[in-house]
């Protein structure tokens, strides 16, 4: 919507992006100066903090994962053989996603660094 042109811009001005503007009608073009060594290396920081919070995320997922398994278990819903093989697959998913993350991770930081 074109009326939306004008309030976009004057938003991204103020937030100090330091990003360069271009309005076509009703599409609105933005152009970043290229990133200085500074730059890279802060960008790569909060990347591993990104990541961080991340795999921290993944943990507190499989942590309350495995207590609904120790729940399940206590009011034998579940047999005690199955909250093992449930551990065990949520260790294998738990471990699987932290590999991608991190390979995810490694490649943007090989696109920051250039």
């Amino acid at each position: 919507d074109k009326s939306y042109v004008e309030g976009a811009v004057k938003a991204v001005e103020q937030a100090g992006l330091n990003l360069g503007v271009r309005i076509n009608d009703k599409t609105i073009y933005f152009s970043a100066p290229p990133l200085t060594e500074e730059t890279r290396l802060e960008v790569i920081k909060l990347l591993d903090k990104i990541k961080e919070e991340a795999f921290q995320g993944v943990r507190r997922l499989r942590d309350k994962a495995w207590k609904d398994l120790q729940d399940a278990c206590v009011r034998s819903e579940l047999r005690e053989d199955d909250k093992f093989k449930g551990r065990d697959k949520l260790d294998e998913t738990t471990r699987e996603y932290r590999e991608k993350m991190e390979e995810i991770a490694k490649r943007k930081e090989e696109e920051i660094k250039g």
